[in-house]
This record gives C-alpha cells, sequence and structure tokens, in this order.
C-alpha cells in the first residue's frame, strides 16, 4: 500500500502522462486509465478523484474523464 502523499502524487502523474500523449486530441484520461497508469487501487482512486478535482488540480472533462487543469504546474522528480 502506498503513502497517501505518493498516491495523490501518482495520480498527478499518471493524469500529466496521459494528457502529454493525447495533447494534439485534447482528451482526458477515464478513472480506469488513471488507475492502470499510476498504479493505484480503483476504491483508492475513486475516493481521491474528487478531492484533487475539488482542489483544482484534475479538471473534469465529462462524466467519464478527468484531465490536469492546465494552471496547474506539476514538478516531476
Amino acid at each position: 500500500m502506498r503513502p497517501a502523499g505518493e498516491v495523490h502524487l501518482a495520480l498527478l502523474q499518471a493524469a500529466h502522462a496521459i494528457r502529454a500523449e493525447r495533447a494534439s486530441t485534447g482528451q482526458g484520461a477515464t478513472l480506469l486509465e488513471l488507475v492502470h497508469r499510476s498504479q493505484v487501487g480503483y476504491k483508492v482512486a475513486r475516493a481521491l478523484v474528487p478531492k484533487l478535482s475539488a482542489r483544482g488540480q484534475l479538471t473534469k472533462v465529462d462524466r467519464k474523464s478527468t484531465r490536469l487543469n492546465s494552471s496547474h504546474a506539476l514538478d516531476l522528480v
């Protein structure tokens, strides 16, 4: 099990990577894609993504997709 801060960072990094891959299409990532890319459990991601969205770190594109907010700068280590 990952520590809470690490889960948060893993989800943001996954969203950032998926968004970079799809820059030309503008598509976001589904929750399952974020789970797969970040190696975070589905239930944990489902609980954390709305919190990240409320903080403005992820933006919901539509009912099924999320994407990294363009105003959010993410320092990748």
